[in-house]
């Protein structure tokens, strides 16, 4: 009878590879990157009210764009060069900075975006945009809740680093 692993294979050389935290800076950092991509070929009127002009109107057109999508793009491409460099140096903190900063941004935009619908009466800003605000604050929590408290896998490089290290 042999027993049953809960990894796959892959899992698995992922996680001798670059750990468990490795593991998901990979992932997420891969899915930013693609994130600030996507955002940056299709931009959207998220922020500013439908059509042309308010106060917002800058975050979702010219350089307001490029620099928000910058912030999935390099905050992903940080991630996953700290996934790789991990197995070296052990050190992942600013790779969870760089999953936690983008989402934290947006939030912000989002919020402001329903906090100046509020103050302007309805001219400025979108009045649904706490659902964004709401989804991106959940989403910086939990890099956050994964920085702080995800712990590594004992076959990965960095458990295993430490288990040998002389006392």
């Amino acid at each position: 009878m042999h027993s049953i692993h809960p990894y796959s294979r892959f899992e698995l050389r992922m996680i001798k590879w670059i750990g468990t935290r490795g593991t998901i800076l990979l992932y997420f950092g891969f899915m930013w990157a693609t994130l600030g991509v996507s955002f940056l070929l299709n931009p959207t009127e998220r922020f500013s009210r439908p059509g042309p002009g308010g106060a917002l109107d800058f975050v979702d057109k010219g350089p307001g764009v490029y620099i928000l999508s910058s912030m999935w793009l390099v905050g992903g491409l940080v991630a996953v060069g700290c996934a790789i460099r991990r197995p070296y140096t052990c050190e992942d903190g600013v790779g969870f900075n760089g999953l936690a900063l983008p989402p934290f941004f947006w939030a912000a935009s989002y919020w402001w975006s329903f906090t100046i619908h509020i103050i302007s009466g309805g001219e400025f800003g979108r009045e649904r945009t706490y659902i964004g605000g709401l989804l991106y604050t959940a989403i910086t929590l939990s890099m956050i809740f994964l920085s702080r408290h995800l712990q590594d896998h004992p076959e990965g490089p960095c458990m295993r680093r430490h288990s040998v290290a002389p006392q």
